[in-house]
């Protein structure tokens, strides 16, 4: 995911808007996090397993993305009121 991060930061990904890569960032470095996925992505070998495992994969990005986003929200608001 560090490297999704590295990638997004490309100057063609902020034309329109800045992205927010807490999310990316947040989960650069989780080894085992990443050992799991790769154990069960290597015991699938049929192309609807691949399938099922990407849909509930972005499932869970798309939801741990969106609390990301509003923790950080959360804190850039407490930090626009402290000061």
């Amino acid at each position: 995911m560090g490297r999704i991060a590295k990638d997004l930061e490309h100057p063609s990904y902020h034309d329109v808007h800045r992205l927010d890569l807490t999310f990316w960032t947040v989960h650069a470095e989780e080894p085992r996090h990443n050992q799991l996925c790769r154990d069960i992505l290597e015991q699938s070998s049929e192309p609807a397993d691949f399938i099922m495992a990407q849909e509930v994969g972005q499932n869970i990005a798309d939801s741990e993305r969106g609390m990301y986003t509003g923790v950080h929200h959360e804190r850039m608001m407490l930090i626009d009121d402290v000061t």
